[in-house]
């Protein structure tokens, strides 16, 4: 994408955010009103579905009342918005095959400098298909059982789901909870959470699943709207963005997890509303355009959400 043409256009959703009209920005721009409006919206979705938009779900239909109400939340995802990677994003719609997710994994080993706990961060993103924040939200006990042994079959609680909704959430996957696994064991290394209990290995049930490099919490900071409470976890997004960076292609995001996941659903015929279910998403409009995706990507490797799909039926 051209760099003029990419200014430009964010010039234009700063100016709708601070209340022009499309028809004003038009001639500021030498552009007819329904191409303003046309880029406004393509550089909106990018920075909901790449970057992430407090307060805004990630496949909204963004429309003038949302840019100006959630306007501080956009802003502050521009910052960490790159064009190179929302352009291939948004050109290639496609689910990420299981090769490209172990490639990054061998190079979250090699170049991190929390190799354990960024390798378990990319593989529960693309076998639970939870937003990051949800991620973040996650404890010790939602994995693991008192007996310290895995929850196959756990619960995203409605404290942590980001619509404020329970659902269903499966550790099935051998791989995913190898990485877990041994992530978990070097906190108890580091005496990171940890406590004198036999129970949940050692670790303290209520301390957070995934934690910083220097053993606290990832912070959630919480913010009074007029719409509401949002929330943000900057540590879990940086975490994400460094854990991208390591990839030796383009493209790879949260929510290309999520819509891996959501192909491999619809693959085994597991119908939309189910999908949405499984993924915390009510609209059926948002699954559809989650199965959205170039034509000529259409096979996956490791049955992560077969496996899931199975217990779930079982």
């Amino acid at each position: 994408m051209d760099a003029d043409y990419v200014a430009a256009s964010i010039d234009m959703i700063k100016r709708v955010m601070l209340g022009q009209t499309y028809k004003q920005i038009g001639r500021t721009h030498s552009l007819k009103q329904t191409a303003v409006q046309r880029r406004v919206r393509v550089i909106a979705r990018d920075i909901q579905s790449i970057v992430g938009v407090v307060g805004v779900p990630d496949h909204a239909i963004p429309t003038t009342i949302m840019l100006r109400q959630h306007r501080l939340a956009y802003i502050e995802a521009l910052e960490h918005y790159a064009p190179d990677r929302a352009d291939h994003s948004r050109m290639k719609k496609c689910a990420v095959p299981d090769e490209q997710v172990d490639t990054l994994a061998k190079k979250i080993r090699l170049n991190s400098r929390n190799p354990k706990r960024d390798e378990a961060l990319l593989m529960i993103l693309f076998s639970t298909a939870a937003k990051p924040l949800e991620i973040a939200r996650l404890e010790v006990r939602d994995y693991l059982a008192s007996d310290g042994s895995v929850r196959v079959q756990s619960t995203i609680r409605s404290d942590v789901a980001i619509n404020g909704k329970e659902r269903p959430v499966y550790f099935c996957n051998e791989a995913v909870n190898m990485a877990i696994d041994q992530y978990l064991a070097e906190r108890l290394l580091v005496r990171h959470g940890t406590s004198d209990a036999k129970h949940f290995r050692g670790l303290i049930p209520s301390s957070k699943l995934f934690l910083r490099r220097d053993g606290e919490s990832m912070r959630i900071l919480e913010k009074n709207t007029n719409s509401g409470k949002q929330y943000r976890c900057n540590d879990i997004l940086l975490a994400y963005k460094r854990i991208f960076s390591f990839a030796p292609f383009i493209g790879i995001t949260a929510m290309s997890a999520r819509r891996t996941i959501a192909l491999k659903l619809d693959t085994r015929g597991i119908d939309h509303a189910e999908i949405g279910a499984l993924l915390g998403v009510s609209e059926l409009g948002t699954v559809k355009r989650l199965l959205t995706m170039d034509p000529g990507r259409t096979k996956f490797g490791r049955n992560v959400l077969d496996q899931m799909n199975h217990e779930h039926h079982a």
